[in-house]
């Protein structure tokens, strides 16, 4: 399947589509990926199937926060609406106010981890399709340098946002790009969080408002997030504004029309004055079509339906769209029936809540207070009572889908280890050797990713994820996390661990045994588990004064270089001071290998191979301990520690995952 466009919404179905096991790659026109853009939202609805991608809150709040309020205030700065958001109001999942760029760089990220660089495409815009009489399609396109390409796939999936070429193919009489005659300047400021340190607030009227929100948590220092701020201002429609401009501008050329926008808990000038940046664009969306589908070319994302960001699902929805894509595969096929039942289930919904947006969304309020008061009140109940608000709001949020009592009552868009019927988990090589489908390979405390794995990497098959573990510091509950969301998103699968990182791996299996379709250690320093074994013992004595030192400024990096080696038995580099200090740093940032939690009382939920190379005694009075716990131990004499580069390992591996 081809996928064109690299966004938010093309990267979902990616994801999606490496979860089922469909085969696609990315067509992104940009060289290079960057963060471009500012605050967006995601709601609950969204969140979820990001969760069920393996992608949950702690890499979410990398790129965001967690928001705990939706509020508007009148000019007057009474308040007229507001409500608890995610957890607090009681759904399963949290909203999320987030950088949309680093959203975007964290899915990419994520893809590519899991599917390969070569997942994605870059400099290949794709400027319309041809398709064929066997039912393929094939995309057309432009490099950077203006030269063409083709690419032929079964199906082509249309992601490539408002000015989307694939759509203007589909629909060549479409009208223009519509503006309502509303202005937006946007930008982030760092500031103080407002009202509960996560709130979401619209401040003003229907045609004249201030919307603030942090997409980033406080630092913890200085107090202050990033505030993304829109300031909006309706103006005459018809004085001929380009609706497609975009661009930066100085805070000067707008801030005068929110001069007086002064409250005892929010300085409006103060915060646009401040700002880092600003620019200044259009509010526009796109008339509704009659269809998404033309054959095997489907719509999806900002391409089928965008909209006004008053509802603050433009992004979500995207997300939403390429799950349900998923899923009807999953039921169809990937065939032009299954971007029917896409279509069927989606365009008409959806066009009606782009027309819902434009016509100000949950906004609305705003215009009813308007519509009665003029904007003026001392008592809200007085102007629009409770019961009238809170219906307006429910409202919308069934019509955006993310009504609290339906999302939480509902299955998943896609089941738990659903996949694609023509592709197995397991296979064999025209060779008769065995091959394993998801696999996910965690490093340990040196080469990061599939560096630390150039054997297995260059015999990579689909569904094999070389994991990065996050951050330099060794944190084995944060790492099995992040590993347990991945097999989670692929219904499982096998685990190849190195050293430290084989931690995180058992840790793993103890927490979600149903998950792990087998483990194999590799040297591993699973020392909680080898505890009062002489190697073992005398390993952590010789290290808990290193690592006690760590954090001690007065030992220099040539110094803390040599006790570290001290304790390993090991020679100290000999490199210049500025390659030691980068060294240092990160060894400084390592934590013990025990202390971790792994319980022997549990044993080894998965069936376990432990693999040495007899690098070390500890390493083998470990690997006697996991024996006694139930694993199988392979010794590859003479491989030492890195026992995945010696040639034997990968026979090793691969009779293991047959079982």
């Amino acid at each position: 399947m081809l996928i064109a466009g690299g966004g938010i919404g093309g990267l979902a179905v990616a994801l999606t589509l490496h979860q089922i096991g469909v085969p696609f790659t990315v067509l992104e026109g940009a060289r290079e990926l960057a963060p471009l853009g500012v605050g967006i939202n995601l709601q609950p609805n969204a969140v979820r199937e990001l969760d069920d991608l393996g992608i949950g809150p702690d890499a979410l709040d990398r790129v965001g926060v967690a928001t705990r309020e939706w509020a508007l205030v009148g000019r007057n700065g009474h308040e007229i609406y507001s409500e608890p958001r995610g957890l607090l109001a009681g759904y399963r999942w949290p909203q999320y106010a987030v950088h949309r760029g680093q959203l975007q760089l964290l899915l990419a990220r994520t893809l590519r981890e899991r599917a390969g660089a070569g997942a994605i495409r870059l400099g290949h815009r794709v400027t319309g399709y041809e398709t064929h009489a066997d039912g393929s399609v094939t995309a057309t396109g432009r490099h950077a340098d203006g030269t063409t390409w083709t690419e032929r796939g079964t199906l082509l999936i249309g992601a490539d946002g408002i000015h989307s070429a694939v759509r203007a193919q589909m629909h060549p009489d479409q009208p223009p790009i519509h503006w309502g005659g509303t202005l937006m300047w946007r930008g982030t400021t760092q500031a103080r969080p407002i009202r509960t340190g996560s709130s979401f607030v619209g401040v003003g009227s229907a045609r004249h408002r201030v919307v603030v929100y942090p997409i980033s948590a406080p630092d913890p220092g200085t107090g202050l997030a990033t505030i993304n701020w829109i300031a909006e201002l309706t103006v005459d429609a018809t004085c001929g504004r380009d609706s497609g401009w975009f661009r930066e501008v100085a805070v000067e050329e707008f801030a005068h029309h929110f001069a007086d926008w002064t409250y005892d808990w929010l300085d409006v000038p103060d915060l646009l004055r401040r700002a880092e940046v600003a620019y200044e664009n259009p509010m526009i969306d796109r008339d509704p079509v009659p269809t998404w589908q033309d054959g095997p070319v489907l719509l999806v994302g900002d391409a089928a339906h965008a909209m006004y960001p008053t509802g603050s699902n433009g992004a979500g929805q995207a997300i939403v769209d390429a799950r349900v894509l998923g899923a009807a595969i999953l039921e169809h096929g990937p065939t032009p029936d299954a971007l029917a039942a896409v279509d069927a289930r989606l365009c008409g919904p959806v066009s009606q809540l782009v027309l819902r947006n434009r016509g100000a969304g949950p906004f609305g309020l705003l215009d009813l207070v308007d519509e009665r008061c003029g904007g003026e009140f001392d008592d809200i109940d007085d102007v629009v009572p409770a019961g009238e608000r809170a219906a307006f709001m429910a409202g919308y949020k069934a019509a955006a889908g993310f009504a609290i009592e339906q999302l939480n009552a509902a299955g998943p868009t896609i089941p738990p280890g659903a996949r694609h019927a023509s592709r197995s988990t397991a296979g064999r090589r025209e060779d008769g050797s065995m091959r394993a489908r998801d696999v996910v390979f965690v490093h340990g405390a040196g080469r990061h990713g599939a560096a630390a794995w150039p054997q297995q990497a260059a015999a990579a098959e689909p569904g094999w994820l070389f994991l990065t573990r996050e951050g330099v510091a060794d944190d084995a509950a944060r790492d099995a996390r992040r590993l347990l969301g991945w097999l989670r998103a692929r219904g499982g699968g096998h685990v190849v661990a190195h050293s430290y990182g084989a931690n995180a791996a058992v840790l793993a299996a103890q927490l979600e045994p149903a998950l792990v379709r087998s483990l194999a250690l590799l040297e591993p320093a699973c020392f909680d588990l080898a505890r009062g074994r002489p190697a073992v013992e005398e390993h952590i004595a010789a290290m808990t004064p290193v690592f006690e030192a760590a954090d001690d400024p007065s030992v220099s990096a040539r110094d803390f270089s040599l006790r570290f080696a001290a304790g390993m038995g090991t020679e100290p580099p000999d490199v210049p001071d500025e390659q030691l200090r980068a060294s240092v740093d990160r060894l400084r940032a390592l934590r013990p290998p025990w202390g971790i939690g792994l319980r022997t009382q549990q044993g080894l939920p998965a069936r376990t191979l432990v693999v040495t190379g007899g690098s070390s005694r500890m390493y083998e009075e470990t690997a006697e301990a996991l024996v006694a716990l139930g694993a199988q131990h392979v010794a590859l004499d003479g491989a030492g520690h890195r026992v995945q580069d010696d040639p034997r390992a990968p026979e090793v591996l691969t009779q293991h995952w047959a079982g």
